[in-house]
């Protein structure tokens, strides 16, 4: 029988990882309107957002982003759900900023025309860049295990005969949920954002041949 070619292979795996500090936050913030028809409610509820997004822009600054998704129109119940009553309008706007602005955001998004807000999520600058470097520390990884395990069952190693990424892993995001509905805007403060730092990896599944 002819001896299989599983047993002239090795398959290992390989990581690689950076701890970065995250240097951006993203809020998602929920904007909703009632009314009598669907057309106000949808025109409410999009002044709204508008409003909204305009003090967002004026605090994120040039390399920030502010942007809306659809608005969403659903008849509205009355409190035992036996007829529509109205309609009511909602959209989600979604900033990003620097770190050190995350509070000033969230302060400026804080009004009674917002259902919610949700966040910080954080994120590093050039991720997929600090990725990629990465993939290359992964795949030596992966190379030194084999050569270790292959020189423990006394084989010689040959040539790789594939790689494969495997998938993104990353630390602990934090965050902050907030009901807006129920704030004075009056008293509203800048919360305090903290992010804790971020692990960033990259990982692959390596096959080597046997050259024996």
């Amino acid at each position: 029988m002819a001896e299989s070619a599983r047993e002239h292979v090795i398959v290992v795996s390989g990581r690689a990882g950076r701890t970065v500090q995250p240097d951006r936050a993203r809020w998602a913030i929920t904007v909703g309107a009632d009314a009598q028809t669907e057309p106000e409610a949808f025109s409410e509820c999009s002044r709204r957002a508008s409003e909204l997004m305009d003090r967002l822009r004026a605090v994120v600054g040039d390399d920030g982003e502010v942007a809306t998704a659809y608005v969403r129109v659903a008849p509205r119940w009355d409190a035992d759900r036996k007829r529509y009553v109205g309609y009511e309008a909602s959209t989600t706007v979604e900033a990003r900023s620097q770190l050190d602005l995350a509070g000033k955001v969230a302060q400026a998004a804080m009004s009674d025309a917002v259902g919610r807000i949700s966040g910080p999520g954080f994120e590093v600058s050039g991720e997929e860049g600090i990725r990629d470097e990465l993939l290359a520390s992964a795949v030596k990884a992966a190379r030194d295990k084999a050569e270790r395990l292959a020189e423990a069952a006394d084989r010689q190693l040959g040539r790789v005969v594939s790689v494969r990424e495997r998938g993104i892993e990353e630390g602990p995001a934090g965050g902050l949920y907030v009901t807006a509905m129920s704030l004075d805007e009056s008293r509203t403060v800048e919360p305090e954002i903290t992010a804790a730092d971020q692990t960033i990896s990259a990982e692959v599944i390596v096959a080597v041949e046997f050259s024996d």
